[in-house]
């Protein structure tokens, strides 16, 4: 499960860094010559868009942080072995398919022609990431494993059922929400 929390969040390291933002290039680090600033509050703003898309990143990553711990025993099913390698196969197919689809957000990346073009590829190239963050059941194998029947899950038993709101699933799927809702103000 380690492997698939450390991909999670390599995927959330988002092209935020000012030497991905042209504003930033542009006006040499002064907020004050920033058109960015300008239209969406500096990005060390308290209320900013860029700062609330840090925060709600962060937020994610505690999330992630409490979805497994090392070291804890789970004790198998009996169908655990089928299961484990059935979520295998389904992450290395979204694998393939997320790549596909970061590549075609490269190329609207690159073609981009205008300032205005860039930030919203590259938006929608973040949005492409978050959007695909495998969360699904089809990625777990506890779901597999038990069809979905949270009563008999092993990761239930430890984390909560995953539809409750106070498990550490749903921690992860609020967060992602929030990073979303966080994008889609970033640039418009």
């Amino acid at each position: 499960m380690s492997m698939k929390k450390q991909l999670l969040k390599a995927l959330l390291d988002l092209p935020l860094g000012v030497e991905y933002c042209p504003f930033c290039i542009l006006a040499k680090g002064e907020c004050a010559k920033c058109w960015y600033a300008e239209h969406y509050k500096p990005c060390n703003h308290k209320d900013g868009a860029y700062q609330k898309l840090r925060k709600s990143i962060d937020q994610f990553y505690e999330a992630v942080e409490g979805y497994w711990e090392n070291g804890k025993e789970v004790e198998p099913s009996k169908n655990a072995q089928a299961a484990l390698q059935a979520a295998q196969h389904n992450l290395i197919y979204w694998l393939s398919s997320f790549m596909q689809a970061v590549s075609h957000s490269t190329y609207k990346l690159l073609g981009a022609s205008t300032v205005d073009r860039y930030m919203g590829a590259k938006q929608s190239l973040m949005l492409t990431i978050v959007n695909s963050l495998p969360l699904r059941n089809t990625y777990c194998p506890f779901c597999l494993a038990h069809a979905s029947n949270c009563d008999s899950c092993e990761y239930a038993m430890l984390y909560g059922k995953c539809e409750d709101t106070d498990s550490t699933f749903a921690q992860l799927i609020t967060a992602k929400v929030k990073i979303l809702e966080a994008l889609r103000e970033y640039w418009r």
